[in-house]
């Protein structure tokens, strides 16, 4: 299902799956944005990113059933 030749994807689904799915009461923007920023540093690729700008362009919550 994921390619093993691009290191970014299955942090995206990461992120997408944890935001997406609400595991946590709260703090699931937070985490799936640690989960896919730590995913590719512990395979060796340093990402350089501005938290303010990456936190503040995740996507919306979904409403609450």
């Amino acid at each position: 299902m994921f390619s093993e030749d691009d290191i970014f994807i299955l942090p995206a689904a990461y992120l997408h799956g944890i935001i997406r799915n609400h595991p946590l009461i709260d703090g699931n923007k937070q985490t799936g944005y640690l989960a896919a920023f730590a995913f590719p540093y512990v395979n060796g690729c340093l990402i350089d990113a501005d938290n303010a700008r990456s936190l503040s362009s995740s996507p919306p919550s979904p409403p609450a059933k």
